[in-house]
């Protein structure tokens, strides 16, 4: 019997994470995502699947969830395609994949300029980040050079240091923590 129609099919949440039907097309296939399902339509019946094509459509289909993720900043589950090839009569023969483990993507917040009729910018967020980075930097400074702790890197001009608190040292590690996942997050 021959296959009239080969489809791949992703299931992912939320089922809101597009706010509307998205749909886009290639020389190869049509993708549409909507309502927690991918559906990915060959546009050259492929039985079975080449497995390079497959690789590449997964890869198109990861990169869009990215890419829609930084627009509206939440975490989405994207499981394994299962394959659909659609015969002439009117059955068809499903490939499901079988996938473990789990996957977390987080992003930051994009940078953007807001810029007003005349072209003038009347909002940077990147300037913005930047100013405030810097603020806090110049805010933590004078106080580490006053630090009397002997757990501190710079001693300051005092002579009688003392140990630092409990609490001291769990803001520090907290502080710490917070700054290497950020570093971690823009890698």
């Amino acid at each position: 019997m021959a296959t009239t129609k080969t489809e791949l099919n992703w299931q992912y949440s939320p089922p809101d994470f597009f706010e509307a039907q998205y749909r886009s097309q290639t020389d190869d296939y049509t993708l549409v995502a909507d309502g927690g399902t991918v559906l990915v339509t060959l546009l050259t019946l492929s039985d079975p699947i080449d497995a390079g094509l497959h690789k590449r459509i997964t890869q198109d289909v990861e990169r869009v969830f990215r890419l829609q993720q930084v627009s509206v900043h939440r975490p989405f589950t994207l499981n394994a395609a299962s394959v659909y090839q659609h015969h002439s009569d009117g059955t068809k023969a499903i490939s499901v994949s079988a996938q473990g483990g789990e996957v977390l993507c987080a992003v930051g917040k994009g940078d953007f300029n807001i810029r007003n009729a005349s072209g003038a910018i009347v909002q940077d967020t990147k300037a913005e980040g930047i100013a405030a980075h810097t603020e806090f930097i110049d805010s933590l400074i004078p106080k580490l050079a006053r630090s009397a702790m002997k757990e501190g890197r710079h001693r300051g001009r005092h002579s009688e240091l003392r140990h630092a608190t409990v609490d001291e040292l769990d803001e520090a590690r907290k502080i710490a923590r917070r700054l290497i996942e950020a570093f971690a997050n823009q890698l």
